[in-house]
C-alpha cells in the first residue's frame, strides 16, 4: 500500500511526514482498500490557488483538492491507483488556528476529506451526501485516533513489563514500573 508524500515547501514544525504516511496507510485500511496507492502533495497557498483556478475555475486557494485516477480518462488504469490528495499547508495552518487544533490534526482531517472524495463521495452533489460524507469523516477520524491510542497503550504495557522485569532481576523495589513507564512514554 504505497503512500507517496511530496512537499513542495519546507515542511513546517508540527507536521511529521512519517506520521502522516502511517495515518494515510491506516485510513486506506479502514476504508477497505489497503493495497491502494495514494499520493499526497503538500504545498503553499499560491500553488494551491493556481490549481484551484485551473481545475475548478475558482480564484484563491482552497484547503484540499482531490484528483481521482479513475476519472477524466483514467478509467483504464488499475483500480488500486486512487489518486492525489493536495493540501495547502498555509490554509490548513490558518484553519487549525481558528479551530484550536494542531496543524497535524487539521492536515489529518483534510486528508480524510480528500480520501473520501477519491473514493467517490462528494459533499457538493447533495445535502444528503454532504451529511453522509461528514459522518464518515467523523467515523474515520475516531477510528484512526482509537487505533493510535491502542498502539500507545500496548507500548506502555510493554514498558511497564520491562521495568518490572528489571526490578525483579536486580532485586530492587525502585523505580515503580508504572511511574517509570509513564516517564518513558513522555520522553
Amino acid at each position: 500500500m504505497p503512500v507517496l508524500i511530496t512537499s513542495q515547501m519546507a515542511t513546517p514544525p508540527g507536521i511529521s511526514l512519517q506520521q502522516l504516511r502511517q495515518r494515510a496507510e491506516q485510513l486506506l485500511s479502514l476504508c477497505g482498500c489497503p493495497k491502494s496507492e495514494l499520493s499526497i502533495l503538500l504545498l503553499d497557498d499560491p500553488d494551491m490557488a493556481q490549481l484551484n483556478e485551473q481545475y475548478r475555475n475558482k480564484s484563491g486557494p482552497t484547503n484540499v483538492l482531490a484528483f481521482a485516477m479513475q476519472e477524466g480518462g483514467g478509467e483504464h488504469l488499475p483500480a488500486e491507483l486512487l489518486g492525489d490528495v493536495i493540501i495547502s499547508l498555509d490554509t490548513a495552518a490558518r484553519e487549525a488556528a481558528t479551530d484550536g487544533v494542531t496543524l497535524h490534526q487539521r492536515v489529518t482531517i483534510l486528508l480524510i476529506h480528500g480520501l473520501l472524495h477519491l473514493l467517490g463521495l462528494d459533499h457538493e452533489r447533495s445535502h444528503r451526501e454532504a451529511e453522509a460524507m461528514a459522518e464518515r469523516e467523523k467515523q474515520l477520524l475516531s477510528q484512526l485516533l482509537t487505533e493510535e491510542r491502542r498502539k500507545k497503550m500496548v507500548s506502555l504495557a510493554i514498558n511497564v513489563d520491562h521495568v518490572a522485569t528489571l526490578r525483579q532481576a536486580r532485586g530492587i523495589t525502585e523505580p515503580d514500573p508504572v511511574l517509570a513507564a509513564g516517564i518513558c512514554e513522555l520522553a
